[in-house]
């Protein structure tokens, strides 16, 4: 059984230190066989590529190191315990067992192998391999159109294709300048959604804890206490959800102008970084949904991006363009950085003009 040696020691002054450390006690067996180590052998799962795609049929050979013909389990795991079957290998032979794969295996499954040995020395050994499954289904092909240029407060369209009917798709339009200075980088989807499977699978086996040497004393031996043998499945934690953040920016806009001979000057007022932010834009029968939207005033470089997500095939996608925001003239005064009293100096301005022809 399970002991517990537990020893205190104490100096002069009576301060104590205590230590402990638990024993597991195997008795006498007379004439009994001396057990194998079977610590050097290992179990070869060998599958038959790399990396597979949803339609796939998976074969993975199971190459078994025992001298002797062994059984044992073999378990398909994803979320919880998917397929089990019960398998027989010759000595130092090999077998091949099979999975056929499906879009709920998406990104990857496990096969967990346990071989056993009964007879006089029991022994057990286990491996495990992991089946990798490309996301390629799950990717929507995304096409997104917006012009390159435009001026400040232009309506402006946006037009995005997906190639799959009824996507909802998310469409934001940022300044460049802020997502830099934040340092923003928009996230795949598809490695949020579709996250590598935990088998939440636990399998103990305490036939490699049985000690048969032939032994004329009661031997001590440090070791783990032996749970006994049982196999737990829970469900996994692998949630697929939907999530989505919602900006809310205030825009302000203010006209000006009055009576005069000259045209009215338009004074740029709404310099918002956020263009527009359209939450839920449904695609018809070919795929493609537009929208218009009226840009600020600033000048600057915006980040066309959308996100789009189908619920009934679960696919999701992403896609980002530029465009560049100026007007056909713009005036930019050339400055010096400081003067000191008693300086001339000559103020400058630079011109730049944005037009296709010459004005």
């Amino acid at each position: 059984g399970s002991y517990t040696v537990t020893a205190t020691v104490a100096d002069s002054e009576g301060r104590q230190a205590v230590s402990s450390r638990s024993v597991w006690v195997n008795g006498v067996v007379k004439d009994a066989p001396v057990a194998e180590k079977e610590e050097n052998k290992q179990l070869q799962l060998i599958a038959d590529k790399e990396t597979y795609t949803s339609a796939d049929m998976v074969k993975l050979s199971i190459v078994s190191p025992f001298s002797v013909p062994v059984s044992g389990w073999v378990m398909w795991v994803a979320d919880g315990i998917l397929q089990k079957e019960l398998v027989t290998i010759e000595a130092h032979g090999s077998q091949e067992v099979t999975y056929q794969l499906s879009k709920a295996c998406v990104p990857g499954i496990q096969c967990d192998v346990r071989l056993h040995k009964d007879g006089a020395v029991p022994a057990a050994i286990q491996s495990t391999a992991h089946i990798p499954i490309s996301t390629a289904d799950a990717e929507l092909d995304i096409s997104l159109k917006a012009p390159a240029a435009a001026q400040p407060g232009e309506e402006v369209t946006f037009d995005i294709n997906t190639g799959v009917k009824d996507c909802e798709v998310t469409l934001y339009v940022v300044d460049e300048a802020v997502l830099s200075l934040a340092g923003y980088t928009q996230q795949d989807p598809v490695s949020c959604f579709y996250t590598p499977y935990h088998g939440h699978v636990n399998v103990n086996d305490t036939r490699n804890y049985i000690s048969l040497p032939n032994w004329e004393h009661v031997h001590f031996e440090s070791m783990r206490v032996p749970e006994p043998c049982m196999m737990m499945a829970a469900g996994g934690f692998a949630a697929r959800g939907r999530m989505m953040m919602k900006n809310e920016m205030m825009f302000c806009a203010a006209d000006a102008g009055g009576p005069s001979a000259e045209p009215p000057v338009a004074l740029r007022s709404n310099f918002s970084p956020l263009a527009t932010f359209q939450a839920t834009l449904m695609t018809d029968g070919a795929g493609g949904v537009s929208c218009k939207a009226k840009l600020p005033d600033n000048l600057t470089k915006y980040r066309v991006m959308c996100f789009a997500h189908n619920g009934r095939t679960q696919q999701f996608g992403v896609k980002d363009t530029s465009m560049a925001v100026s007007l056909p003239l713009m005036v930019r005064p050339s400055l010096p950085r400081f003067l000191m009293t008693g300086d001339r100096c000559t103020l400058t301005v630079v011109l730049q003009s944005n037009a296709e022809e010459d004005e």
